[in-house]
């Protein structure tokens, strides 16, 4: 994640280059171990990704009848 409105060139070198932390061995392992899947790819897979989480968790948010204060 960055903040809004960051250039998409560093949007774009800023995955470039964590994409090849996680993907460093014993990065990946940790991740791992930790229960976390590496999955590269682009800023614009991420979006869609966050999307349809937001999306899955708001329904069960109403459908369990959640309420934030």
């Amino acid at each position: 994640m960055a903040p809004a409105k960051t250039p998409v060139p560093v949007v774009e070198r800023l995955n470039v280059e964590v994409a090849k932390v996680m993907a460093k061995g014993a990065n990946r392992e940790r991740l791992v171990s930790e229960g976390v899947e590496p999955a590269p790819g682009t800023a614009a897979d991420f979006a869609a990704m966050l999307r349809n989480e937001i999306a899955k968790w708001g329904k069960v948010g109403k459908e369990i009848g959640l309420k934030l204060d």
